[in-house]
């Protein structure tokens, strides 16, 4: 027993990765509408992941019966979260990185730049990500911390009983 929580269940720890990529969400929506931080392409791209992998978790609470493919699906999205943050390392710390960057999304959002190029940006980058940042490093731990989760509940198995 942790806090009163039976860790020996599958359910969980689907609640807290709910819990903690939800609060994570949180804390990006605070930094970016309460001290006006505006996230570059890639902290987007990451906190698109993070969504996807907190619905995933979300997911496998409330379906019945509670598939395994759940946390192999979420570990799949933290993943590709950690990649872009592998992508925003590059650009930070490789001394001429984001010359193969493209334009800033405000940039292309208020020109009238092709579909397509607005969502080549999210995978590239934009010059605005090279700038050192706490994010991406938040964002590895916040992903590692789901994939453990996840982990856990292959582990555990997706049935796990109340007995």
């Amino acid at each position: 027993m942790f806090f009163g929580l039976d860790l020996r269940h599958s359910e969980t720890w689907a609640t807290l990765g709910v819990l903690i990529g939800g609060g994570m969400l949180f804390v990006t929506l605070v930094l970016e509408h309460v001290f006006a931080l505006h996230p570059c392409y890639l902290c987007l791209s990451q906190r698109y992941c993070m969504f996807l992998a907190v619905l995933v978790v979300s997911l496998s609470l409330i379906t019945e019966p509670r598939l395994g493919i759940f946390p192999i699906a979420t570990i799949i999205c933290c993943l590709g979260g950690i990649a872009f943050v592998f992508r925003q390392f590059y650009l930070q710390y490789v001394p001429g990185a984001t010359d193969s960057c493209g334009a800033d999304l405000n940039y292309l959002l208020q020109g009238e730049y092709p579909f397509m190029e607005v969502v080549e940006g999210f995978f590239k980058g934009s010059e605005s990500c090279g700038e050192p940042s706490i994010i991406p490093i938040l964002s590895f731990v916040g992903f590692g911390v789901l994939i453990f989760i996840a982990l856990r509940q292959l582990w555990l198995g997706p049935r796990s009983s109340y007995t």
